[in-house]
């Protein structure tokens, strides 16, 4: 017979309740209940359960701290924000009464590993997706980060059985060695095995029209399809809008014009912040939208579409702008 709140917590091991007693009278168990060492063992037992209980609350109250910086971190990250502005957002919701209380996480370092964890979480529950789906295919483009390296953005359309619908997403974007098709064909491989992912389950593929994607005798379209024969590979429909929209320009000489005009207009207010003063006074006046305007781009498509969306918006301020200056008013 042996007593388990004396084994855990007596200092003394060498009572008789530890080592097992053999006398199973009732005033037996009652002299050790009322003894100093058993009282000393309960007494222990108190404490130590005390001392769990303000650990856990304290490793309770440092994770509601740690969920409330992991929030902030997500808030920056999907707002595009400085990491600089990390300290600051902390002192901002300091002020209207978030109270973090953990001041070793308050650096750019726990900021990177935040949202790293962050990052690994998203595409875990991605990666479960997609390989629930049977199929999936992908999307790809090559980029350049701010430190020149060269780096393939991955996206990837799978079917969502919970949804029972397809879903668009973005998968990772990985760095590249080089260009060529035969390194873009590695890299996507290592990626897709890495995450227990197989080319034969990929059942379409997108690009732009370069060589080192859709080329018909070297692309890495085609050397996907000699290692899966049911690949759809397709040009990417967007790029194939924008390069016939281009050639249509190209072809007609007033949409060169209204190009023209456009970036015109663009470059006039500009240079120039007393005519955006004038230009937003007539939006007041005429009670139009206070709009900035912008140029066209030929690396952004939409950018002329937005150009003649603030052009149209602003439409009788700027010809209250044009005619003021016509009569010989100066822009100076």
């Amino acid at each position: 017979m042996f007593c388990e709140i004396c084994e855990k917590h007596s200092l003394n091991k060498d009572q008789v309740f530890i080592k097992g007693c053999n006398v199973f009278h009732k005033n037996s168990l009652k002299q050790h209940d009322n003894s100093k060492l058993h009282k000393e063992a309960q007494g222990a037992k108190l404490a130590q359960n005390h001392l769990n209980h303000l650990l856990l609350k304290q490793v309770n109250n440092t994770d509601e701290m740690i969920l409330k910086l992991m929030h902030l971190c997500y808030f920056i990250a999907k707002e595009n924000l400085s990491f600089c502005k990390y300290n600051s957002l902390i002192e901002l919701t300091e002020i209207l009464g978030v109270n973090y209380g953990i001041s070793k996480y308050q650096n750019r370092f726990a900021l990177s590993s935040f949202l790293k964890a962050i990052s690994d979480s998203i595409f875990i529950r991605l990666l479960e997706k997609v390989r629930n789906s049977s199929t999936f295919g992908i999307m790809v483009d090559e980029t350049t980060d701010i430190s020149t390296k060269q780096q393939l953005i991955i996206y990837c359309t799978y079917w969502n059985r919970i949804e029972q619908r397809p879903c668009y997403s973005y998968f990772k974007t990985i760095e590249i060695k080089d260009k060529t098709s035969t390194s873009l064909l590695n890299s996507l491989r290592s990626i897709l095995s890495i995450n227990n992912l197989s080319v034969m389950d990929m059942m379409g593929f997108a690009s732009d029209g370069a060589k080192n994607m859709t080329g018909i005798e070297n692309g890495l379209a085609k050397k996907l399809s000699e290692l899966n024969p049911f690949l759809i590979s397709t040009h990417c429909v967007a790029h194939r809008l924008n390069l016939a929209s281009q050639k249509a320009f190209e072809d007609c000489s007033d949409l060169i014009r209204f190009e023209e005009t456009m970036r015109s207009i663009y470059t006039f207010f500009s240079r120039s912040p007393k005519r955006y003063n004038q230009l937003e006074n007539f939006q007041n006046l005429t009670k139009e939208p206070l709009l900035k305007l912008v140029g066209p781009c030929e690396t952004r498509w939409s950018a002329l579409y937005n150009s003649i969306q603030r052009v149209s918006k602003s439409y009788k301020s700027l010809l209250l702008v044009f005619n003021k200056g016509a009569k010989g008013k100066s822009y100076s």
